[in-house]
């Protein structure tokens, strides 16, 4: 429910109440009278005028009075509400600190385990780089005591000179 103010109110005009029912206020006290004496005084209208008013304006006052008390309980409601976002906005910034640090604790670890990730990458190639040379080494090992089984054979079934052969026997085993 929106506040709508209250439009003003008009102006009074001086010749009439509007409490008396629109009468003419002179009526009200008609001054001194040739006589010396006043005018009539109407005690019941000033009265009954007075009354009227009086409730009219009780009835103002008890409104905003209970205006105000309306709108003090949506403020003491919408401060609870506010103390309550707080609390949960407080609880929400904890959680996202701890996930902060987390994050950085996780960052720190995956640095670490690329370093050793290189480390062992750097090793598997040179690893590799050693095998690939002992393999060459050992081909070349077989391909030489083959060439040499070859020629010692080929040497046993030839006759020549017995220097060669007997240089080659030294080097098979």
């Amino acid at each position: 429910m929106a506040f709508q103010p209250r439009p003003a109110p008009k102006p009074k005009s001086y010749g009439t109440d509007p409490s008396l029912g629109g009468r003419p206020t002179d009526s009200l006290f008609s001054g001194p009278t040739t006589a010396g004496n006043w005018g009539s005084y109407n005690t019941g209208d000033l009265e009954s005028g007075q009354r009227a008013q009086m409730v009219h304006n009780t009835n103002r006052v008890d409104d905003m009075s209970a205006r105000l008390a309306r709108t003090r309980q949506v403020s003491e409601q919408n401060e609870e509400m506010g103390r309550d976002i707080m609390g949960a906005l407080e609880s929400d910034r904890a959680a996202l600190e701890r996930a902060r640090k987390k994050t950085e604790a996780i960052d720190e670890n995956m640095d670490l385990a690329r370093w050793v990730m290189v480390g062992i990458a750097r090793r598997m190639v040179t690893n590799k780089l050693i095998l690939i040379f002992l393999i060459f080494v050992l081909l070349a090992a077989i391909c030489v005591i083959v060439y040499l089984k070859w020629i010692s054979e080929c040497d046993k079934s030839r006759p020549t000179g017995g220097s060669v052969s007997a240089g080659l026997s030294i080097l098979t085993f």
